[in-house]
């Protein structure tokens, strides 16, 4: 799991940009790792909902929700937890949980700073090989980053698991979390909505498109 989550801290920025940090694929990575894929996948799919329009490359990329979805993942694995209203809850605290992660992330951006301008000194007085070894400082550094936040969500999800639990079972919240579950395809339908109907064309395409669509299942389902 350390080395999972060191590969999706990179993947993000430092090194690769394979695709990896995707919720989809990481997620899927670290259940696998934990013995169920599956639940990983499902969990997974349900984080890509959120960033479906965004596609992170050069520049642009995911902040750590990238290693906390993957982190909660491992953890849903781990313990064997399917059920819609636990995996509602695991989605939901992706949120609060990204927040504080991205303050650990400045204060790893803050540190590769310090090393940045070390790295500046050397090619300005011509050592370059000081440069070198300061600019890779990087590297490490942000694979530690992702390590701590991978490691800090996993343990801290088994710490309140059982409290979780039993708050649900208190205040009777399972049906509707359940519920909210189910209905979670709809975010991504309302993010593909927001970014893709800007101008009357999109409404066009998209009204051929459910004539197409439906006239092909119609064909299927005669034939």
């Amino acid at each position: 799991m350390t080395g999972a989550f060191a590969l999706i801290e990179s993947d993000r920025y430092a090194f690769g940009q394979f695709g990896i940090c995707q919720p989809l694929i990481a997620c899927t990575l670290t259940g696998w790792i934990m013995g169920d894929w599956a639940t990983g996948l499902l969990l997974g799919a349900a984080f890509q909902l959120l960033w479906i329009t965004f596609i992170p490359v050069g520049a642009s990329m995911y902040t750590n929700e990238s290693v906390v979805t993957a982190a909660i993942a491992a953890f849903a694995a781990s313990v064997g937890e399917v059920r819609p209203e636990v995996l509602m809850i695991l989605f939901l605290l992706c949120i609060p949980v990204t927040v504080v992660a991205m303050k650990m992330d400045y204060l790893a951006r803050s540190a590769n700073g310090v090393f940045a301008n070390y790295a500046k000194q050397g090619i300005l007085s011509a050592h370059y090989s000081m440069a070198q070894r300061f600019h890779l400082v990087g590297i490490p550094l942000n694979w530690l980053n992702g390590i701590l936040i991978g490691w800090t969500v996993l343990i801290g999800l088994s710490l309140i698991h059982d409290m979780a639990g039993h708050l649900l079972l208190k205040h009777g919240l399972e049906s509707g979390l359940a519920l909210q579950w189910k209905l979670l395809p709809l975010i991504g339908i309302l993010f593909l909505a927001h970014d893709s109907f800007r101008d009357y064309r999109s409404y066009i395409y998209f009204l051929a498109g459910c004539l197409i669509g439906g006239g092909i299942i119609a064909l299927g389902l005669m034939a």
